[in-house]
């Protein structure tokens, strides 16, 4: 790594503990599965484009078809 670079990360797994996180703190980037227990799919990603609009999302799934 570079000096003076750090890098924090924040895991949940649910979609519901990423909203909480999301109202709470500021992100610079979300990494996003779409195969969460309690969200899937598009849905996913729309809900958190909508409570996070300004941050990046990078999505990503093991679904075979999404």
């Amino acid at each position: 790594a570079a000096a003076g670079i750090v890098a924090l990360t924040t895991m949940v797994e649910r979609l519901s503990e990423a909203h909480e996180r999301v109202t709470k703190d500021a992100f610079d980037v979300i990494l996003l599965d779409l195969g969460l227990p309690d969200s899937q799919r598009l849905e996913s990603f729309l809900k958190m484009q909508a409570w996070a609009p300004q941050v990046p999302l990078v999505v990503f799934t093991g679904l075979e078809c999404v």
